[in-house]
């Protein structure tokens, strides 16, 4: 990036961006490391970062993970810390504090009910012009069809030179644009598409895919937007085939595709009763966007009040010829995936070790529930320590997987310490395959959660990990300083403490990563 003038650095809010950037989860991956460290040292990392822009900041490239989804797979970009911090704070310049991202479960079940909302407002504007009131408007409701669709592969398809066409129409700060577009292309290494799974991304999303809604407002189109999903409102089918058309257009204009899978159109009727059915549950405050077309279901099906009913939801998803009145799991789509997710989602929240004998199946025949089956593991550990340990064994020796299920795996065995020294089960089995996937696995981010897990009971050696640190990408940074930190604080031994504290000399943000075991 090119040096940023005193003027553009004194507005940019660091302080606030790190705040928020360890605030901020992101559901498909393991818990990230380092960032309590992070607000821990956060005036002396702020003063560092702005030293790195007046200077010309160079970032790191990002390193991409294979997510599982029902059918094929998404990528996931992993950013360095830094990089991170410096896009939320150039991203929240550029927006200005007036700019607010309504993603609240309230705001998507208005989403799907405003087709049904806009008939029955056009029928009672009718009526009342009669002079009469009809309590039935949907049976000579004038929207005879609605059509859903949405865009194939938004985020990964965003261009950058439309995208600040978009925010300097905005009023956005020049210099700050041109700041925030230039770490998009270096980290990503092309001038388009946006890191999915960040809040910054999801902001300037929402400010790319506005410009398709205007053109078709501007058509006379009856069309509302969640995301990059729409919904139209039609009056006859020819209607229908036109919006779609619309919006067909209205999309390539601004280098995007529409989903022709997800591309349907309802008759009212049906679209009505659907939506209209749905409700939102209590404590269900925020929708996942990985599954959106059929996210709104997480807050209908629920498990809480009826374990009894989750575990039998589990145990009846099965793989097999015969299956009575449970799941396939060969034919596993969102809908199912979404039911299984609630399900496991409550025998977690209760600590319930009822379904442990079921996560293998699971994970083989469904390995887009990953992130949810290992948060189950995690919470039964302790009241089922031979069963769970044992799981992990299975899904070593017998299940394919890919290296997003491999990180969610060596993961759990570094939580769980599963290579301590007495652990249960096949130890020296898990020892040998977690040091195969350290110097064998084709991505990084393997590499470096293998090299956490051995690190944490010293089942590798200190300058195997320095020598890591030094090869790895600088988005892997907070993963090697977390492991060269528990490695020695196994021991805490005189002589690594001083070879962490050259470490810790190398930035400070080197220093706020190891600075515990250091100090």
């Amino acid at each position: 990036m090119r040096k940023m003038t005193e003027r553009l650095v004194g507005k940019l809010r660091l302080d606030i961006a790190i705040e928020k950037e360890a605030k901020s989860t992101r559901n498909l991956v393991p818990p990230e490391i380092g960032w309590d460290r992070i607000v821990d040292n956060l005036p002396t990392l702020q003063s560092w970062i702005i030293s790195q822009l007046r200077a010309g900041f160079t970032p790191g490239g990002q390193q991409v993970i294979a997510v599982r989804k029902a059918q094929g797979t998404r990528p996931l970009p992993i950013w360095g810390a830094v990089e991170r911090i410096i896009y939320r704070a150039l991203t929240d310049l550029v927006l200005g504090g007036e700019f607010k991202l309504d993603r609240s479960a309230d705001a998507y079940l208005a989403f799907i009910k405003a087709p049904v909302r806009y008939s029955e407002r056009l029928q009672r504007e009718s009526r009342k012009s009669q002079g009469t009131d009809n309590l039935f408007f949907f049976l000579q409701s004038d929207i005879e069809y609605v059509v859903k669709s949405d865009i194939t592969a938004f985020y990964q398809y965003v261009d950058h030179a439309v995208l600040g066409q978009e925010l300097q129409a905005r009023g956005g700060d020049f210099d700050a644009i041109s700041h925030l577009l230039e770490l998009l292309r270096e980290v990503q290494g092309r001038a388009y598409g946006l890191p999915q799974l960040l809040d910054s991304s999801d902001e300037l999303s929402e400010i790319y895919i506005d410009r398709v809604e205007r053109q078709l407002l501007r058509h006379g189109l009856a069309v509302w937007r969640f995301n990059d999903d729409f919904r139209i409102a039609c009056r006859t089918y020819h209607d229908a085939l036109n919006s779609i058309e619309q919006l067909d257009a209205a999309a390539r204009d601004v280098g995007l595709v529409i989903s022709e899978s997800k591309t349907l159109t309802f008759r009212f009727m049906n679209y009505m009763f659907d939506s209209l059915s749905l409700n939102r549950e209590p404590g269900m405050d925020g929708v996942l966007l990985d599954d959106v077309e059929a996210v709104v279901g997480d807050y209908t099906d629920d498990f809480s009040e009826d374990l009894e009913a989750a575990k039998s939801c589990i145990h009846g998803a099965q793989a097999t010829d015969v299956v009575d009145e449970g799941l396939d799991l060969r034919k596993v789509n969102t809908d199912n995936l979404r039911l299984l997710r609630r399900a496991l989602g409550s025998l977690t929240h209760a600590a319930d070790a009822g379904v442990t004998e079921d996560i293998l199946r699971l994970f083989i025949y469904a390995p887009a529930l990953s992130p949810t089956l290992f948060q189950y593991l995690s919470s039964v550990y302790l009241i089922a320590q031979d069963r769970v340990t044992a799981v992990i064994d299975e899904m070593i020796n017998h299940a394919s997987m890919n290296e997003w299920q491999h990180q969610w795996v060596l993961r759990t065995i570094h939580d769980l310490k599963l290579l301590r020294e007495g652990a249960l089960g096949q130890l020296d089995n898990r020892i040998t395959w977690v040091k195969n996937k350290r110097l064998e696995s084709s991505s990084a981010m393997t590499g470096a959660y293998a090299t956490l897990a051995l690190s944490a009971v010293r089942r590798i050696e200190f300058d195997q990990v320095m020598r890591s640190l030094e090869a790895a990408p600088s988005a892997l940074l907070t993963w090697y300083a977390a492991a060269l930190r528990e490695h020695y604080e196994v021991e805490r031994e005189p002589e690594l403490k001083r070879r962490l504290d050259a470490v810790a000399s190398m930035s400070p943000l080197h220093k706020a990563l190891v600075e515990d075991a250091s100090s």
